[in-house]
């Protein structure tokens, strides 16, 4: 987790009493350079840890935040927040500081929150294939909006010459998030079913609870290792302009499970 600091940033804290300096800023700082080296596509990071000294010393750490901006998940989806919230964290002091080995004793709960804005959601539908270049995306309360000017090739294949809007809502499914399209208008045209499936199929799954994982496991967090991690997704919600999925990790010892497992 710390590398060869470790032993400094332990120093530091006590130091920090005597000092009046802010307690947790050495480590705080240790860990965002060393996620900001693991990820090529991260543009900011922000790692806040509350707490008292005094229980820190002995390896406790009542609230750990950390907000991520920029992550891309596996198949190119980009995040553009990814807060984690860890509460009432333990580890063994003596292996974690002085033996550079971070031994993770428990933590109670670990939240997490994904927020994704029309624009990225845009270019992922984009880059899955022709029929979906050029799609405009539209959240808010009421649900999610596609919608495109068909033509060309996929237009006469899917035989739609009209603009097109699809409706809908992402939702839970086998522990992935789908966008599930309800409602089809293509203008001057009946419903077609044949479109409706195809677009489903190119933009699902939109977030996987192994892209999650994934992300976590690059990371290469060393307090993490020997345990294995399972994402639950709690509640999506739409605003205008983004959506946020809302998630809990379940930290479990045990070898870690395969990327594709959870």
């Amino acid at each position: 987790m710390l590398g060869g600091t470790a032993v400094r940033i332990y120093l530091y804290v006590i130091l920090s009493y005597f000092l009046r300096l802010p307690p947790f800023a050495p480590i705080e700082r240790e860990i965002e350079n060393r996620l900001r080296e693991k990820s090529e596509t991260l543009e900011d990071i922000s790692l806040t840890i509350h707490g008292t000294r005094w229980g820190f010393l002995r390896g406790r750490i009542q609230r750990l935040e950390v907000i991520l901006h920029g992550l891309n998940t596996a198949p190119g989806l980009r995040l553009d927040r990814f807060d984690i919230l860890a509460e009432n964290v333990s580890v063994a002091p003596w292996q974690t500081f002085f033996r550079d080995n971070p031994v993770l004793r428990a933590v109670d709960s670990v939240t997490w929150t994904v927020t994704l804005r029309e624009d990225d959601l845009e270019r992922f539908f984009a880059a899955r294939g022709p029929l979906l270049r050029g799609i405009k995306v539209s959240i808010s309360e009421e649900g999610i909006l596609l919608e495109r000017t068909l033509g060309g090739l996929a237009g006469a294949l899917l035989d739609i010459h009209d603009p097109f809007r699809l409706g809908g809502r992402f939702h839970v499914q086998k522990s992935n998030i789908h966008l599930d399209l309800q409602r089809l208008n293509a203008f001057g045209l009946a419903p077609n079913q044949t479109l409706l499936k195809t677009v489903l199929t190119l933009i699902n799954p939109v977030v996987r609870a192994a892209d999650i994982n994934r992300m976590l496991r690059r990371a290469d967090i060393r307090v993490l290792r020997g345990h294995k991690l399972h994402n639950v997704f709690h509640d999506i919600r739409n605003s205008p302009g983004f959506a946020e999925i809302r998630g809990e990790l379940m930290v479990m010892p045990g070898a870690p499970a395969p990327d594709g497992s959870d």
